[in-house]
Protein backbone atom coordinates (compact mmCIF):
# COMPACT_ATOMS: atom_id res chain seq x y z
CA UNK A 1 0.00 0.00 0.00
CA UNK A 2 1.22 3.45 -0.78
CA UNK A 3 0.20 6.48 1.13
CA UNK A 4 -0.15 9.58 -0.52
CA UNK A 5 1.73 12.30 0.08
CA UNK A 6 0.50 15.57 -0.58
CA UNK A 7 3.53 16.44 -2.17
CA UNK A 8 2.84 15.00 -5.40
CA UNK A 9 6.33 13.57 -6.53
CA UNK A 10 6.75 11.52 -3.60
CA UNK A 11 5.21 8.44 -2.47
CA UNK A 12 5.43 7.40 0.90
CA UNK A 13 5.03 3.38 1.60
CA UNK A 14 2.62 2.70 4.51
CA UNK A 15 4.96 0.68 6.49
CA UNK A 16 7.01 1.29 9.71
CA UNK A 17 10.12 2.47 9.49
CA UNK A 18 12.31 -0.46 11.40
CA UNK A 19 9.99 -1.84 8.10
CA UNK A 20 11.61 0.24 5.87
CA UNK A 21 15.15 0.47 6.72
CA UNK A 22 15.69 -3.50 7.46
CA UNK A 23 14.17 -4.29 3.85
CA UNK A 24 17.81 -3.78 2.71
CA UNK A 25 18.89 -6.69 5.18
CA UNK A 26 17.37 -9.31 3.16
CA UNK A 27 18.70 -7.42 -0.37
CA UNK A 28 22.20 -7.70 0.78
CA UNK A 29 22.65 -9.34 4.28
CA UNK A 30 26.57 -9.76 4.00
CA UNK A 31 26.88 -5.96 3.37
CA UNK A 32 28.81 -3.82 6.07
CA UNK A 33 26.18 -1.69 7.72
CA UNK A 34 28.06 -0.47 10.28
CA UNK A 35 31.93 0.34 11.55
CA UNK A 36 32.64 0.56 14.87
CA UNK A 37 35.49 3.58 14.18
CA UNK A 38 36.93 3.16 18.13
CA UNK A 39 38.10 -0.54 17.23
CA UNK A 40 37.13 -1.48 13.85
CA UNK A 41 34.57 -3.94 14.81
CA UNK A 42 31.88 -4.64 11.66
CA UNK A 43 28.12 -4.87 11.50
CA UNK A 44 26.78 -6.52 8.64
CA UNK A 45 22.90 -5.38 7.50
CA UNK A 46 21.61 -9.28 8.39
CA UNK A 47 23.75 -9.00 11.53
CA UNK A 48 21.87 -5.57 12.05
CA UNK A 49 18.33 -7.48 11.68
CA UNK A 50 18.95 -10.19 13.61
CA UNK A 51 19.68 -7.88 16.59
CA UNK A 52 16.90 -5.90 16.33
CA UNK A 53 14.46 -8.41 15.83
CA UNK A 54 16.20 -9.84 19.12
CA UNK A 55 15.45 -6.71 20.85
CA UNK A 56 12.23 -6.20 19.64
CA UNK A 57 11.13 -10.17 21.18
CA UNK A 58 12.92 -9.45 23.86
CA UNK A 59 10.96 -6.29 25.19
CA UNK A 60 8.07 -7.56 24.19
CA UNK A 61 8.72 -10.82 26.19
CA UNK A 62 9.82 -8.42 29.09
CA UNK A 63 5.86 -7.04 28.90
CA UNK A 64 7.11 -3.29 26.88
CA UNK A 65 3.85 -2.77 25.36
CA UNK A 66 2.82 -1.17 22.47
CA UNK A 67 2.87 2.57 23.03
CA UNK A 68 4.92 2.65 25.85
CA UNK A 69 8.11 4.60 25.83
CA UNK A 70 12.34 3.59 25.75
CA UNK A 71 14.92 6.24 26.70
CA UNK A 72 18.07 5.75 24.89
CA UNK A 73 21.08 7.38 26.91
CA UNK A 74 24.04 6.54 24.77
CA UNK A 75 27.11 7.52 22.29
CA UNK A 76 27.09 6.74 18.79
CA UNK A 77 27.63 3.35 18.36
CA UNK A 78 26.65 0.11 16.50
CA UNK A 79 24.50 -0.51 20.18
CA UNK A 80 22.12 3.16 19.42
CA UNK A 81 20.46 1.30 16.02
CA UNK A 82 19.94 -1.33 17.54
CA UNK A 83 18.58 -0.15 20.79
CA UNK A 84 16.47 2.34 18.37
CA UNK A 85 15.04 -0.01 15.78
CA UNK A 86 14.45 -2.45 18.46
CA UNK A 87 12.42 -0.67 20.51
CA UNK A 88 9.81 0.79 17.48
CA UNK A 89 9.70 -2.93 15.73
CA UNK A 90 8.38 -3.69 19.40
CA UNK A 91 5.73 -1.05 19.02
CA UNK A 92 7.42 1.15 21.28
CA UNK A 93 8.44 4.78 20.99
CA UNK A 94 12.07 5.86 21.73
CA UNK A 95 12.89 9.30 23.65
CA UNK A 96 16.80 10.25 22.62
CA UNK A 97 18.64 11.52 25.55
CA UNK A 98 21.79 13.75 25.19
CA UNK A 99 24.49 10.98 27.31
CA UNK A 100 26.65 14.58 28.98
CA UNK A 101 22.75 15.48 30.60
CA UNK A 102 22.92 15.59 34.64
CA UNK A 103 20.56 13.69 36.77
CA UNK A 104 18.53 16.71 37.19
CA UNK A 105 18.33 17.36 33.62
CA UNK A 106 17.89 13.39 32.66
CA UNK A 107 14.90 12.98 35.33
CA UNK A 108 13.11 16.00 33.90
CA UNK A 109 12.78 13.73 30.21
CA UNK A 110 12.33 10.80 31.52
CA UNK A 111 9.39 12.40 33.78
CA UNK A 112 8.10 14.29 31.20
CA UNK A 113 8.21 11.41 28.09
CA UNK A 114 6.92 8.93 30.55
CA UNK A 115 9.50 6.66 29.80
CA UNK A 116 9.32 2.79 31.56
CA UNK A 117 12.46 1.69 30.24
CA UNK A 118 16.12 2.87 29.21
CA UNK A 119 19.49 1.75 27.25
CA UNK A 120 22.56 3.08 28.16
CA UNK A 121 26.03 2.40 28.75
CA UNK A 122 27.42 1.01 32.38
CA UNK A 123 29.27 4.65 32.89
CA UNK A 124 25.85 6.10 32.88
CA UNK A 125 23.76 3.20 34.47
CA UNK A 126 23.76 4.53 38.21
CA UNK A 127 22.92 8.10 37.00
CA UNK A 128 20.03 7.15 35.10
CA UNK A 129 18.80 4.93 37.56
CA UNK A 130 18.66 7.77 39.89
CA UNK A 131 16.96 10.06 37.43
CA UNK A 132 14.38 7.61 36.33
CA UNK A 133 14.02 6.16 40.41
CA UNK A 134 10.57 4.87 40.51
CA UNK A 135 9.56 5.19 37.05
CA UNK A 136 12.05 2.74 34.89
CA UNK A 137 11.20 -0.76 35.02
CA UNK A 138 14.53 -1.83 33.73
CA UNK A 139 17.92 -0.62 32.47
CA UNK A 140 19.58 -1.95 29.74
CA UNK A 141 23.39 -1.74 28.93
CA UNK A 142 25.27 -2.00 26.09
CA UNK A 143 27.05 -5.26 27.33
CA UNK A 144 23.28 -6.91 27.74
CA UNK A 145 22.50 -5.94 23.91
CA UNK A 146 25.51 -7.57 22.70
CA UNK A 147 24.38 -10.72 24.31
CA UNK A 148 21.06 -10.91 22.65
CA UNK A 149 20.36 -13.67 19.73
CA UNK A 150 17.46 -13.97 18.00
CA UNK A 151 15.71 -16.87 19.09
CA UNK A 152 13.10 -17.83 17.20
CA UNK A 153 10.36 -16.60 19.54
CA UNK A 154 6.59 -16.61 18.33
CA UNK A 155 6.17 -13.25 20.10
CA UNK A 156 3.25 -11.27 18.42
CA UNK A 157 5.23 -7.33 17.41
CA UNK A 158 2.22 -4.93 17.00
CA UNK A 159 2.66 -1.74 15.76
CA UNK A 160 1.32 0.93 12.91
CA UNK A 161 2.96 3.29 10.58
CA UNK A 162 0.70 6.06 12.43
CA UNK A 163 2.01 5.32 15.72
CA UNK A 164 4.37 7.44 17.36
CA UNK A 165 8.29 5.80 16.75
CA UNK A 166 10.69 8.65 17.81
CA UNK A 167 9.88 11.44 20.84
CA UNK A 168 13.37 13.48 20.56
CA UNK A 169 13.50 16.41 22.12
CA UNK A 170 14.20 20.53 21.38
CA UNK A 171 17.10 22.16 22.51
CA UNK A 172 15.36 24.20 24.82
CA UNK A 173 16.38 27.51 23.25
CA UNK A 174 12.69 29.44 23.68
CA UNK A 175 11.58 27.43 26.82
CA UNK A 176 11.92 24.29 27.96
CA UNK A 177 12.95 21.31 25.80
CA UNK A 178 9.57 20.24 24.57
CA UNK A 179 9.27 16.30 23.46
CA UNK A 180 8.53 16.12 19.49
CA UNK A 181 5.99 13.36 18.53
CA UNK A 182 7.42 11.66 15.43
CA UNK A 183 5.48 8.63 13.54
CA UNK A 184 6.55 5.95 11.73
CA UNK A 185 5.07 7.95 8.69
CA UNK A 186 6.74 10.80 9.91
CA UNK A 187 9.94 9.44 9.92
CA UNK A 188 9.66 7.16 6.59
CA UNK A 189 8.23 10.68 4.95
CA UNK A 190 11.97 11.63 5.59
CA UNK A 191 13.43 8.93 4.28
CA UNK A 192 11.29 9.62 1.09
CA UNK A 193 11.65 13.50 0.78
CA UNK A 194 15.60 13.33 1.25
CA UNK A 195 16.69 10.23 -0.74
CA UNK A 196 16.72 12.39 -4.06
CA UNK A 197 18.22 15.65 -2.28
CA UNK A 198 21.30 13.76 -0.37
CA UNK A 199 21.53 11.23 -3.02
CA UNK A 200 23.46 8.92 -0.78
CA UNK A 201 24.04 5.56 -2.39
CA UNK A 202 25.21 1.66 -1.61
CA UNK A 203 28.42 3.07 -2.62
CA UNK A 204 29.12 5.41 0.03
CA UNK A 205 30.88 5.71 3.25
CA UNK A 206 29.85 8.07 5.53
CA UNK A 207 31.59 9.53 8.88
CA UNK A 208 29.41 9.87 11.53
CA UNK A 209 30.09 12.29 14.04
CA UNK A 210 27.38 14.12 15.16
CA UNK A 211 25.00 13.22 18.05
CA UNK A 212 22.30 10.30 16.84
CA UNK A 213 20.51 11.58 19.86
CA UNK A 214 19.68 14.77 17.82
CA UNK A 215 16.98 14.23 14.42
CA UNK A 216 19.97 15.27 11.91
CA UNK A 217 22.05 12.72 13.49
CA UNK A 218 19.01 10.21 13.72
CA UNK A 219 17.27 10.43 10.39
CA UNK A 220 19.72 12.67 7.74
CA UNK A 221 22.74 10.40 9.12
CA UNK A 222 22.21 7.29 10.47
CA UNK A 223 18.62 5.84 9.25
CA UNK A 224 19.14 7.32 5.48
CA UNK A 225 22.60 5.26 5.52
CA UNK A 226 21.10 2.21 6.53
CA UNK A 227 18.13 3.02 4.19
CA UNK A 228 20.13 3.32 1.18
CA UNK A 229 23.11 0.82 1.87
CA UNK A 230 25.83 2.53 2.51
CA UNK A 231 28.49 2.10 4.80
CA UNK A 232 27.95 3.94 8.38
CA UNK A 233 31.46 4.72 10.15
CA UNK A 234 30.21 6.29 13.33
CA UNK A 235 32.03 7.48 16.42
CA UNK A 236 30.84 8.70 20.14
CA UNK A 237 32.63 11.98 20.01
CA UNK A 238 34.52 14.43 17.24
CA UNK A 239 38.18 14.35 17.56
CA UNK A 240 40.05 16.23 14.87
CA UNK A 241 42.81 13.77 13.84
CA UNK A 242 40.81 10.96 14.37
CA UNK A 243 38.32 12.17 12.14
CA UNK A 244 40.73 13.08 9.38
CA UNK A 245 42.56 9.86 9.52
CA UNK A 246 39.06 7.81 9.26
CA UNK A 247 38.38 9.80 6.13
CA UNK A 248 42.05 8.97 4.67
CA UNK A 249 41.19 4.71 6.20
CA UNK A 250 38.21 4.09 5.58
CA UNK A 251 37.79 6.33 2.03
CA UNK A 252 35.20 8.19 3.15
CA UNK A 253 32.92 9.62 0.25
CA UNK A 254 30.47 11.82 2.65
CA UNK A 255 31.11 14.26 5.62
CA UNK A 256 27.50 15.29 7.11
CA UNK A 257 28.34 18.33 9.47
CA UNK A 258 27.46 21.39 11.23
CA UNK A 259 29.25 24.65 10.58
CA UNK A 260 31.78 25.02 13.37
CA UNK A 261 32.99 21.34 12.35
CA UNK A 262 33.32 23.03 9.20
CA UNK A 263 35.24 26.11 10.04
CA UNK A 264 37.03 23.66 12.30
CA UNK A 265 38.59 21.86 9.52
CA UNK A 266 39.04 24.86 7.23
CA UNK A 267 41.21 26.37 9.75
CA UNK A 268 42.99 22.88 10.57
CA UNK A 269 47.16 23.47 10.19
CA UNK A 270 47.14 19.44 9.51
CA UNK A 271 44.73 18.97 6.99
CA UNK A 272 47.14 18.70 4.14
CA UNK A 273 49.05 16.03 6.01
CA UNK A 274 45.70 13.45 5.68
CA UNK A 275 44.23 12.10 2.09
CA UNK A 276 40.78 13.33 1.55
CA UNK A 277 40.65 12.53 -2.13
CA UNK A 278 37.94 10.60 -1.42
CA UNK A 279 35.48 13.16 -0.21
CA UNK A 280 32.59 14.44 -2.78
CA UNK A 281 30.38 15.55 -0.59
CA UNK A 282 30.39 17.69 2.65
CA UNK A 283 26.64 18.57 4.12
CA UNK A 284 26.41 21.57 6.97
CA UNK A 285 23.13 21.82 8.40
CA UNK A 286 21.79 22.72 11.86
CA UNK A 287 22.90 26.63 11.45
CA UNK A 288 24.13 29.34 9.15
CA UNK A 289 27.45 28.29 7.40
CA UNK A 290 29.39 31.76 7.13
CA UNK A 291 30.79 32.33 3.82
CA UNK A 292 34.62 31.14 3.93
CA UNK A 293 38.24 32.09 1.99
CA UNK A 294 40.14 28.94 0.99
CA UNK A 295 41.44 28.57 4.80
CA UNK A 296 38.32 28.79 6.88
CA UNK A 297 38.65 32.52 7.59
CA UNK A 298 34.65 33.57 8.16
CA UNK A 299 32.86 36.48 5.86
CA UNK A 300 29.45 36.77 5.83
CA UNK A 301 26.96 34.23 6.07
CA UNK A 302 24.90 31.91 3.79
CA UNK A 303 22.04 29.65 4.49
CA UNK A 304 23.11 26.03 4.72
Amino acid sequence: MIYRSPFPDVDIPDITLPDLILDRAGRWPERIALVDGTNGRETTHGELAERVDALARELAEREFRRGEVAAICLPNGPAFPVAFLGITKAGGTATTMNPTFTEEEMAKQLADSGAVTAFTVDELKTRIGAAGRGRLRQIWTVQQLEGLRSGGSGTRLETDPADVAALPYSSGTTGEPKGVMLTHRNLVAMQMQMEPVEATTSTDVVIAVLPFFHIYGLSVILLLALYRGAKLVVFPRFEMETFLGAIERYRATRLPLVPPLILRMANEPRLDDFDLSSVRTVISGAAPLPRMSRRGSAQDSMAA
